[in-house]
């Protein structure tokens, strides 16, 4: 455990004099020179270097309460107190395996996964490599081990409770009791599961109370359509199984994304296909559809939208949802929520203005909305206050690549990743109403996530919190804010002459 340095020491990071009330936000970056963690970041507060051999630093992960924080070494994995960083005594244990490039917690952070490259059978392995593995937290014993191929979607998927949790083996998904013992194999008994020819992808739903829910997506072949089928898992580790409660017949999908609200009532599957076929789309063509887990389990295809779907975002109230669709401008569609109504689950109320967006989100308590253009657009975003609509404010974020809100719900970050781009990498935080508050410069900036914690912390009063005054440092403002412009072309042959010597050349060509 390193102690506290001063920022310049890792990398520049510049603070305003914030008038805001201290909070304890804190957000955690990787970098080509360690894993900082970063506390209040609006409020001048210093950072924490936990590690710092960047060579060695792989990954690193938040329980979802925010109590744990796991860092991924080149030689362990190590799990640190997130509440009491400062402490002598901040690990919570060491798992003693080398070559994790991914950490993730289980809901209530009493278990960890871990997952390395996957390796074939040795000449001298009596059997294939295991590199997919659950520990518990507490004393670093193995739960279960599994071989795991691929990194996408390779977490285990838990209920809320960790009674179980369920992963994809080939065609089929199956639940695994984590206290259940290993067989002599050092196997962890397949307690039930959900199977399906041409099954490739499923979501357990995040309920906070009652049951969970499951939906689960099979490709179409041979002429047969796709589909994507909702379980109740009540009963999926005993002898009944997992409840089939509905099925939504898809056409032409290739893949989906599953986005399910808070309290798991509903889910919208986000459908893509490699190719359109109507040639109307160079990226193929999408499709969104609700399902309710909420008797008579409805379903239905929005078909208020036009193509593609960029961004998709659920309102914590778990009542409402937004849509950023179709051609640039893209438009921006607030539905609400009826689960109860047979032919209308989801209602169009609102259309935002046309914009360059392809990224939208809600603050933690709903109150304000983020709308974004990242990536290969400018990285302007906006700030809308769902209350009156209201725009709060337009702000460019140079190069940004991804934007995060502060469990505070008036802070912004938004980072420039390595592998989006390789200079300019940093994190930007802003107050909602546009005004930059903290900037921060890293070489090789590869990750930065918020830590979880209870947004009750700070509540959402009727009035917005009013303006902070925002950093002073012109430099910073103009670099965070403004676009480096890449000049205009000069040919070879023309490079590092001026004035008259250049046009005598541009002449006698």
């Amino acid at each position: 455990m390193g102690n506290s340095h001063q920022f310049s020491f890792v990398f520049s990071l510049v603070f305003a004099m914030s008038s805001l009330a201290p909070s304890t936000s804190q957000f955690t970056i990787l970098t080509d020179r360690g894993v900082s963690v970063i506390t209040s970041p609006h409020n001048r507060q210093e950072t924490l270097v936990l590690n710092e051999s960047g060579a060695q630093n792989r990954a690193f992960a938040y329980s979802s309460n925010g109590n744990l924080l796991a860092v991924a070494l080149e030689t362990n994995v190590t799990i640190y107190d997130a509440r009491n960083l400062e402490a002598a005594e901040n690990v919570v244990s060491t798992i003693d395996l080398k070559g994790v490039i991914e950490v993730d917690f289980s809901p209530g952070g009493t278990y960890v996964s871990t997952w390395s490259r996957y390796v074939t059978k040795g000449a001298n392995d009596a059997e294939q490599p295991r590199n997919m593995h659950v520990f518990k937290v507490a004393d670093a014993k193995v739960v279960a081990s599994f071989v795991q191929k691929t990194q996408n979607s390779w977490k285990p998927q838990w209920v809320q409770f960790e009674a179980f949790f369920a992963r994809l083996s080939s065609s089929d998904v199956h639940f695994h009791i984590p206290t259940a013992e290993l067989s002599a194999g050092g196997n962890l008994p397949v307690a039930g599961k959900i199977s399906g020819e041409t099954l490739s992808s499923f979501s357990v739903s995040p309920n906070q109370t009652g049951n969970s829910f499951a939906a689960v997506f099979s490709k179409e072949k041979n002429g047969v359509p796709g589909s994507v089928k909702l379980y109740d898992l009540a009963s999926a580790t005993s002898t009944g199984g997992a409840k089939l409660l509905s099925t939504r017949t898809l056409f032409n999908a290739d893949s989906v994304d599953f986005m399910w609200n808070q309290d798991g009532s509903s889910i919208l599957v986000h459908t893509h296909t490699d190719v359109d076929k109507s040639n109307q789309s160079y990226y193929g063509k999408s499709t969104l559809h609700h399902l309710t887990t909420v008797a008579p389990h409805y379903s239905s295809q929005i078909i208020d939208l036009t193509n593609p779907v960029h961004s998709i975002s659920w309102s914590p109230n778990s009542k409402e949802y937004i849509v950023l669709h179709g051609a640039m401008p893209s438009k921006c569609t607030l539905f609400t929520v009826n689960s109860a109504h047979a032919s209308t689950p989801s209602t169009a109320i609102y259309e935002f203005p046309p914009a360059a967006r392809n990224t939208v989100t809600y603050s933690p308590h709903g109150r304000l909305i983020l709308t974004a253009g990242f990536g290969n657009l400018a990285g302007d975003f906006s700030i809308w206050d769902r209350a009156d609509f209201k725009e709060l404010c337009t702000v460019r974020a140079a190069n940004a690549s991804c934007a995060m809100w502060c469990p505070d719900g008036r802070h912004i970050l938004t980072g420039t990743i390595y592998r989006r781009l390789k200079v300019d990498n940093g994190v930007r935080v802003f107050h909602h109403s546009g005004v930059l508050v903290a900037t921060l410069d890293a070489k090789e900036l590869y990750g930065v996530e918020w830590r979880a914690d209870d947004v009750a912390k700070w509540p959402m009063k009727r009035a917005l919190s009013p303006k902070p005054e925002g950093i002073q440092d012109a430099a910073a403002v103009k670099k965070a804010t403004l676009n480096a412009t890449a000049g205009k072309y000069v040919p070879p042959h023309l490079r590092g002459k001026t004035g008259s010597a250049a046009v005598s050349s541009i002449t006698k060509v």
